[in-house]
């Protein structure tokens, strides 16, 4: 069965985590990697969750407090602890409330996927194996990160930013995309820079804009092949 990968965004959201050992410290990672506010419910604690919350990077909740209100107002619950029972109770009570949950004991009692996660600066990459396998999934975040390079991110960013400009310049969709696909192209060719004036000189072209036969000239300083990238 292939899952479909739903983002969402959990920067400054409240993220709620049962459990104190090793497989919920590796959930309160990934979510601390997003941005997300989380807290952590338990009786005992791993030293290196007790170190998070030294530093103010979680909220340690008292063990003893009733679930039903901890889970109040949160955008996502994880049942990370080593009770099988507590965790199905605990996904109950979540989606009679319509609150995700992820049990790690079992995902008939899930209602969404904790995936292997590569986060990078604006790069968010989810691998989730079915059935699951997660010493393949590790692999497979390894390979991703090691080919993702640095700056990647950065030539988002002004990929981002161009394709904004963009759009009151060129308002035929073709257009944009040979622009964009060029533009990509020259930031690949150029570890993610690409300096404004050589936007310009791209949007000015006529080849661009398929006023000419041919295939369209290179912009200045690129060796960069304009059908590298498809589309934006």
């Amino acid at each position: 069965m292939a899952l479909f990968p739903f983002f969402v965004n959990l920067e400054g959201r409240r993220c709620l985590v049962f459990g104190g050992g090793k497989v919920a410290l590796r959930k309160i990672r990934t979510l601390l990697a997003v941005g997300a506010r989380v807290e952590v419910c338990s009786l005992q604690y791993e030293p290196e969750i007790m170190a998070l919350a030294s530093k103010g990077a979680v909220c340690l909740k008292d063990g003893q407090t009733d679930p039903g209100a901890l889970i109040q107002n949160v955008s996502l619950v994880v049942c990370a602890t080593s009770d099988k029972a507590f965790n199905e109770r605990i996904s109950r009570l979540c989606r009679s409330r319509e609150i995700p949950v992820n049990c790690a004991t079992g995902e008939d009692n899930s209602t969404f996927i904790f995936p292997s996660l590569v986060v990078m600066e604006g790069i968010s990459v989810g691998i989730c194996l079915q059935p699951p396998a997660p010493s393949l999934s590790k692999k497979i975040r390894e390979d991703i990160e090691a080919a993702l390079p640095p700056w990647y991110g950065a030539l988002g960013r002004q990929l981002a930013m161009y394709r904004s400009l963009l759009r009151p310049m060129a308002d035929d969709e073709i257009k944009r995309s040979r622009i964009m696909a060029r533009l990509t192209s020259y930031g690949l060719e150029h570890e993610g820079n690409i300096p404004l004036e050589i936007f310009y000189e791209i949007v000015e072209r006529r080849d661009m804009y398929g006023d000419q036969g041919g295939e369209p000239e290179k912009p200045s300083g690129s060796g960069a092949d304009p059908d590298h990238c498809r589309s934006d």
